[in-house]
């Protein structure tokens, strides 16, 4: 059996499972929606767990795909009891603090098994991975960090132009009419005067004047890549996520350099990764420069343009 770690209605998932179905793969899906009782687990890594009143056995599951979410293994809701709110918020601490110990060596145990990603390693620190990638040999843009204006004056002069966005994930929510996105954006004059002498700790980085933009998902050892020719459209020359759908960007397949690959391979190694989308700029200096990578990142606009079927390559690698 195939187990399956995801989050509801992820387009990516459902694709797999429809490739899986098509094997006539037999897979079970645990979203966070799914409330699930840890029946037994064993120090060695064997474990029942119970879901739907259904009973599944760690012996049964021949591989695991992280994809996004994660189990939840029981709902803590004291709320209900006549402890007092001192001692019931201090309890609910260490019963989070258990269950947290436990859920994390269930996914130990899960990765002893054939893995596509693992939970324990989905979240990546992007200062942390800019980091490492320059120790490793990538070329990145040059990157700051502060709360000083006279310290983003000296950066500018020093660098010339400028873009933001934020250290940790893109935030993203919903109003009654509308969705609202951070993106990268380019630093204005505008925006450094109307900013006062300190402000929240903020990065920044040297703009690339860039001739593309290349997505690639990393999976298997191998690197399905694509060219995003964004920097003609003054919408998109930015962050290329600022659709536009009434002119769009060509997307076209894409080769990364063999030593690129090389240490790509080596820092996702480092980074635990078995798979990610990894983004890089193709700079006027003809050279190539690493920007970030999403372990749980969309690879359906990587497969789909390119005509590369990912979702039926990582269906058949855990079939097989």
């Amino acid at each position: 059996m195939i187990l399956i770690i995801s989050n509801t209605n992820d387009q990516s998932t459902i694709k797999v499972i429809d490739w899986l179905s098509f094997r006539k793969a037999e897979f079970l899906l645990i979203t966070p929606n799914d409330v699930i009782e840890l029946v037994k687990i064993a120090i060695n890594g064997e474990f029942v767990f119970k879901k739907d009143d259904i009973f599944y056995y760690s012996n049964d599951i021949s591989s695991v795909w992280y994809r996004r979410g994660d189990i939840n293994l029981i709902d803590l809701n004291i709320d209900n009891t006549t402890i007092a709110g001192d001692i019931r918020n201090a309890l609910l601490a260490s019963l989070n603090s258990e269950l947290f110990t436990i859920k994390e060596f269930l996914y130990y145990s899960l990765a002893q098994k054939k893995t596509l990603n693992n939970y324990l390693y989905s979240n990546v620190n992007k200062l942390v991975v800019l980091r490492k990638a320059k120790e490793i040999g990538l070329q990145i843009p040059r990157t700051i960090i502060t709360t000083s204006k006279k310290v983003l004056l000296e950066f500018k002069n020093d660098f010339g132009s400028l873009i933001t966005k934020g250290s940790s994930e893109g935030s993203y929510f919903r109003s009654k009419d509308y969705w609202f996105y951070s993106y990268t954006e380019k630093l204005t004059d505008d925006m450094i005067n109307e900013s006062g002498e300190s402000f929240f700790p903020s990065l920044f980085q040297k703009q690339i004047q860039k001739k593309f933009e290349v997505r690639s998902f990393y999976f298997n050892d191998k690197f399905y890549s694509m060219a995003i020719f964004s920097q003609n459209n003054l919408k998109t020359q930015c962050d290329y996520r600022k659709y536009d759908h009434s002119l769009p960007n060509r997307n076209v397949p894409f080769n990364l350099p063999m030593e690129v690959q090389r240490l790509s391979r080596k820092l996702m190694k480092t980074l635990h990764l078995d798979s990610g989308s990894i983004d890089f700029i193709y700079g006027d200096d003809d050279n190539f420069y690493f920007l970030e990578v999403n372990p749980v990142g969309q690879f359906g606009m990587v497969s789909t343009p390119c005509n590369y079927y990912i979702e039926k390559e990582i269906a058949e690698y855990l079939c097989n």
